[in-house]
């Protein structure tokens, strides 16, 4: 994998950090940038503890997007797979995130059936479906997950 990451002069945009799967890298100083460039950086992992405070609720319609910082997620639809005779279906949830100044990542993911948690994780964002209309829209809790350092 490959991303941009950036720590630019005052008056431009830095992209401090970059997301690979499940680690976040961030560019925390650039030491001596003119005679011995160094670069600091963080290097973190998603925990399954979920941070203090309120998730956000939302409800988000087919085709409709939720701000997440500085990306936003556009819910692209549900679908189902094919059962046999007596199973729960499952629901399938496909998004679009939009990171900001990055490619476009779809993602479409199995979250189960209505007999347990309907979830799926993104980076440190945790999903879970309050309810939904199929391929209509979802009432979404977001919460967001801890971050923990990188175990050398």
């Amino acid at each position: 994998m490959r991303r941009e990451i950036s720590l630019l002069s005052e008056g431009y945009d830095s992209l401090r950090e970059a997301w690979f799967e499940r680690y976040r890298v961030e560019v925390v100083a650039v030491e001596d940038p003119t005679r011995a460039p160094r670069l600091v950086v963080t290097a973190e992992q998603v925990s399954d503890r979920v941070r203090a405070g309120e998730p956000l609720a939302v409800r988000v319609e087919r085709g409709g997007e939720v701000e997440l910082g500085s990306t936003r997620m556009r819910f692209l639809g549900h679908s189902t797979k094919h059962i046999d005779a007596g199973e729960s279906p499952p629901l399938l949830v496909a998004v679009e995130y939009q990171p900001l100044r990055a490619e476009p990542e779809r993602f479409e993911t199995n979250v189960g059936t209505e007999a347990g948690a309907q979830r799926w994780r993104w980076r440190d964002y945790q999903f879970t479906i309050e309810a939904h209309a199929f391929d209509a829209w979802m009432q979404l809790s977001i919460a967001r997950l801890e971050l923990e350092p990188v175990r050398r």
